[in-house]
């Protein structure tokens, strides 16, 4: 916005031309380019020109069609070999009555603060002209702020911070003939928090400026809370405490005034680096226009919260929905669903990196975001990760121009009233997560946890449904088929009585009746162990002797078992699994020793070596040709030995036949 034109030193008094003029020389200062120009429209008539767009110059200028955007619309840039143009329309009343254009020679692109700034000053050009079209000889101050104030309510349609700031600029920085604007907000933590597009900086040294409300020697803090416009026009002499500040911004003069709505603080509004000193009548054009400027402000951050609050609320909605549906949250090669909604929750929140972790090491921590580093910030992360399981959060802010800080946050994921991990959030830079932030995280992890416990509930579901299948089936082999056996031994019981005691074929019939009673006895452990019997397992040496006396009945071959009782007593705490594995791959030994290697002497000996380890060795006197075959039942024994943790070798036996080592490690039966 232009203030009250004056005369230039070459005339008198103001003329519409000088006014222009005027206009454009203020906003060269205000964009990174070389040269702007106000043209006429229809007729291109040139009104004023500043830079390289001069009158010596504007001729070798190509003229563009103004193309009328919205405060919102991405700006239109027209590219030529020897630079860039841009080309913006002015509007007074219901028409078009010059463009703005502004030149640069080199590849422009104009960022969105860029873009803002320069429909900004086509719209402030509209007090150059009356009703009619026609340029203005002077410009009232009334006038000015009417304008200005306008301005400031279509400013709120923008939807980002730096566009907000880039109109801001382009409004009240000719007011002072200043080049930049920045504004700092107070938060909920008591901290004046610079705007991005501040005086036109880097993101990271905006998100750096974070000072306290109570902070002493400060301007923007004096100013907060004493309500009243600071004018330093030594910065380095009058707002000493803040060198580096100073520098980082480039600032060489600064004017700092309160912004407040309905009589509370808001912030602060700098206007900076005047080519003189900046006076009391700036101060009071800057005091008209704090107001509408608050209020922009204002109702831009009620906005951005509302739009946070409301994509927050999407995100933990949709996640709700999907444990409802059944979907599982899990961890591990299971976070599949996690991931997803977790990285939504990230976005939303401006988070750089989101992770769960449980407590109990049921799978890995899940992380989605940036990948953690070496510094300070990561470290710090990890390290409350390893903290309790209770709701806490931390800062760390930055202490020097450019430094980003941090903000932690950690939620406990109860599960049953148990604390089984928690959901953790990293923030870059330093912003710490307010009040419906942090419920909403809250949510997640409650949301998470109803996921964990409805997913252990369908597992005990299917347990108790595996339990029911097991019963239902131990059932029908008792009813069906340990009654026939049972059947068929009271009948060979019944021939046996009926043959005479030295008969060879008593002989026979008597193993075959022992066999079924071996069946029986076996098959009814096993109707036990499925319906889920409690009582107790026998350990390794019993399981030999068993298996043993019922090899040497049904192959009528002498099997020696050689151990001490200590080994044996060892042998016993070999867990359940192990256990099974081991005298069923000695048993398949023995076996494949009478029916391959036709031995007639084995002996299965168990002994302990020094280093933890117990070994099953089956020895046999047979031929010996099975130890280079490598058959299906040889792989099938080492696989299911190998499943748990144990392993077996085949070598010829000292003086002839086949050795068989079991080896399985000792440990503390479950």
């Amino acid at each position: 916005m232009l203030s009250p034109a004056e005369a230039s030193e070459e005339v008198e008094a103001p003329t519409p031309l000088s006014v222009a003029t005027s206009f454009v020389r203020r906003a060269l200062k205000l964009l990174p380019v070389d040269g702007v120009r106000l043209l006429a429209s229809p007729s291109y008539e040139l009104l004023g020109a500043a830079g390289i767009c001069d009158e010596s110059n504007s001729a070798s200028i190509k003229p563009s069609v103004a193309a009328v955007a919205a405060l919102d619309a991405p700006i239109v840039v027209e590219r030529f070999p020897e630079g860039a143009l841009v080309a913006l329309p002015v509007v007074a009343g219901d028409k078009v009555v010059a463009t703005l254009e502004l030149y640069a020679n080199q590849r422009w692109s104009p960022d969105r603060r860029e873009s803002a700034v320069g429909r900004m000053l086509a719209r402030c050009a509209e007090q150059l002209f009356d009703s009619e079209g026609e340029l203005l000889a002077t410009v009232s101050e009334d006038r000015a702020m009417l304008l200005g104030a306008l301005t400031l309510v279509d400013a709120t349609s923008v939807p980002h911070d730096d566009q907000l700031l880039g109109a801001i600029t382009a409004l009240l920085a000719p007011l002072a003939d200043a080049s930049s604007v920045g504004i700092a907000v107070v938060n909920q933590q008591g901290y004046l928090q610079m705007l991005p597009g501040s005086f036109g900086a880097s993101d990271a040294l905006v998100a750096s400026s974070q000072l306290s409300r109570t902070e002493a020697n400060s301007a923007a803090a004096e100013v907060f809370n004493r309500g009243r416009t600071l004018l330093a026009n030594a910065p380095s002499r009058d707002a000493s405490r803040f060198p580096e500040w100073i520098e980082g911004y480039g600032i060489t003069r600064l004017m700092t005034v309160p912004l407040a709505v309905a009589g509370k603080p808001l912030g602060v509004l700098h206007l900076a680096n005047k080519s003189t000193d900046f006076n009391d009548t700036d101060a009071r054009r800057a005091e008209a226009l704090a107001p509408f400027v608050a209020g922009v402000i204002q109702q831009a951050c009620r906005r951005r919260d509302i739009g946070r609050k409301e994509a927050v609320a999407a995100v933990v909605s949709r996640a709700a929905t999907a444990v409802a549906a059944g979907e599982w949250l899990g961890v591990g090669s299971a976070a599949e669903g996690l991931e997803y909604f977790l990285d939504d929750l990230r976005r939303v929140l401006g988070a750089t990196t989101a992770a769960v972790v449980p407590s109990d090491h049921s799978g890995p921590p899940t992380y989605v975001g940036s990948p953690l580093d070496a510094g300070p910030a990561s470290r710090a992360f990890e390290a409350g990760m390893r903290g309790s399981v209770t709701l806490r959060s931390s800062v760390s802010r930055p202490q020097a121009p450019g430094e980003s800080g941090w903000t932690t946050l950690y939620v406990p994921i109860a599960v049953e009233g148990r604390g089984e991990g928690h959901l953790a959030l990293l923030r870059i830079p330093c912003e710490p997560f307010r009040k419906h932030e942090r419920a909403a995280v809250i949510q997640m992890s409650n949301i998470i946890a109803l996921s964990w416990t409805t997913e252990r509930y369908r597992l005990r579901q299917a347990e108790i449904a595996r339990l029911r299948e097991r019963e239902r089936i131990a059932d029908d082999i008792h009813d069906h088929v340990a009654q026939t056996l049972f059947g068929g031994k009271i009948t060979m019981q019944s021939l046996i009585s009926q043959m005479p005691e030295d008969s060879d074929l008593r002989l026979t019939a008597d193993r075959a009746l022992g066999m079924l009673v071996r069946s029986e006895q076996s098959l009814r452990e096993a109707i036990y162990g499925l319906a889920g019997g409690s009582r107790q397992r026998a350990g390794l040496a019993d399981r030999l002797v068993d298996a043993v006396h019922e090899l040497e009945e049904q192959f009528a071959v002498a099997v020696e078992l050689v151990a001490q009782s200590a080994v044996l007593a060892a042998a016993d705490s070999l867990p359940e699994p192990v256990t099974v594995a081991v005298v069923a791959a000695a048993r398949e030994a023995v076996i494949n020793a009478v029916k391959h290697a036709r031995a007639s002497e084995i002996t299965v000996e168990v002994a302990q070596n020094e280093a933890m380890r117990l070994d099953v060795i089956v020895r046999d006197n047979g031929i010996g040709s099975a130890v280079t075959a490598e058959g299906y039942g040889r792989r099938a024994m080492s696989r299911k030995l190998a499943a748990q943790g144990a392993s077996v070798e085949f070598q010829a036996a000292p003086g002839g036949g086949t050795e068989v080592q079991i080896h399985a490690p000792l440990t503390v039966r479950d």
